[in-house]
């Protein structure tokens, strides 16, 4: 593997990681600019609909020949939305880059957002939205988004609302593409068999019209926890408990990651095997770290019966408390050894090396090798993970439950 940073004259930065034993490459384009960056209620939900919309049409390409010329190369193409980023993504084999990259340079700086395609992705981000809605392992999820981040952006729904949706105009798209779709937000990642000599003149002529700009902003968080309950029909009660937690990149957030993994990441962990081996009390149990730019959250989610919500609530508080004292050695190790096999592995793909490249510089402002990364998991002490423990567990709790709750 060689790795290679460049920046293109107008600044975008572009890194790309040279495989040279695969057939393939994949290719994308990054925006740290995601639903957390939605301005007010009304706009909730247009970073994730200005996703779909790219790949309806631009001024050179129908929706339909979009598709057609990657299908006819046997490629593959995809986008996905979060909270703090936005990307869009080609896979072709090595001889098909100069088509992705001309493919993925006319959806970002040629959309025409036709209204006839607007109306017509509106209805499937509808129905996207009643599917998740109709979910209730998704929606036990957003309610404990929503109650650790009240009335803000970060914790509001990134499909929207089917009223904002429903209200969202073409000129929407384009103010809020002109707003933030340019070099100081942007950067391309690629991976796969592909010579960044032959990369970058490709890149350079076509995206040199990409706009520059200034990194976006986005008002920082609050947390606040809180209960809420959800009664439906239903033959489970889906549970998710959790606290504040850590601003990712940080120390702090690898050791709690690593506690996470070892109280509650898999089936050998203290939270199975006492919830579900021990006691039957759930089918599914397990623990979660997530983080922002600035803040982060940790959660346990179970799904049990109905008389069984108090019981897995007592007793999941009884071991996370547990854990954050007595974390054994064989437990730390254990989930220090998955998260190092983990990252090894994810090496065997090449979406997920593309990926890590924009994760690593919009995390740290820079590419972080596999070496760097292991040597900073190998840094973390016992000592440390339950200390990032003790003091998320001294946050308010943040407790959503949905269907049979008595």
């Amino acid at each position: 593997m060689t790795f290679k940073a460049h920046t293109l004259s107008n600044g975008l930065t572009v890194g790309c990681d040279h495989i040279p034993h695969v057939e393939t490459v994949s290719i994308g384009v990054y925006t740290s600019v995601g639903s957390r960056f939605e301005a007010n209620t009304a706009q909730n939900g247009i970073a994730h609909f200005l996703e779909h919309m790219a790949f309806k049409g631009t001024t050179t390409r129908s929706a339909e020949d979009i598709s057609r010329e990657i299908e006819d190369v046997g490629g593959y193409m995809n986008a996905f939305t979060s909270r703090e980023s936005t990307a869009y993504y080609i896979r072709v084999l090595k001889e098909d880059l100069p088509l992705a990259v001309d493919i993925l340079s006319d959806i970002m700086l040629n959309s025409t957002f036709v209204q006839e395609e607007i109306e017509r992705e509106r209805g499937v981000i509808l129905q996207e939205i009643g599917m998740y809605n109709d979910t209730p392992d998704d929606a036990v999820f957003e309610n404990f988004q929503t109650l650790a981040f009240p009335d803000q952006p970060l914790g509001r729904n990134i499909l929207g609302t089917v009223q904002t949706v429903s209200d969202m105009s073409r000129t929407d798209f384009i103010d809020f593409t002109g707003a933030h779709y340019h070099t100081g937000n942007m950067l391309i990642s690629a991976a796969g068999n592909i010579s960044p000599d032959d990369l970058m003149p490709l890149l350079e002529e076509k995206f040199q019209a990409l706009p520059q700009g200034k990194k976006s902003s986005f008002d920082a968080a609050s947390y606040k926890g809180g209960t809420k309950t959800e009664r439906r029909d239903l033959e489970q009660a889906n549970v998710v408990l959790g606290y504040q937690g850590q601003a990712r990149g940080t120390n702090e957030a690898l050791a709690l990651d690593i506690w996470t993994n070892a109280v509650g990441g898999g089936m050998a962990t203290p939270l199975f095997q006492e919830v579900r081996e021990k006691r039957g009390l759930v089918y599914s149990v397990y623990a979660f770290s997530s983080g922002f730019s600035d803040t982060g959250l940790f959660g346990v989610y179970a799904g049990c019966g109905e008389n069984n919500v108090n019981e897995v609530l007592s007793v999941t508080r009884d071991v996370l408390a547990d854990q954050s004292e007595n974390l054994t050695e064989e437990g730390f190790n254990r989930a220090k050894t998955q998260m190092r096999a983990g990252l090894r592995m994810s090496l065997e793909s090449i979406e997920s090396r593309m990926n890590r490249i924009a994760s690593s510089y919009f995390v740290h402002g820079k590419y972080r090798t596999m070496e760097q990364i292991l040597a900073s998991i190998d840094a973390v002490t016992m000592d440390d993970a339950m200390a990032a423990a003790k003091h998320m567990l001294k946050t308010p709790e943040t407790l959503s439950l949905l269907g049979a709750i008595s």
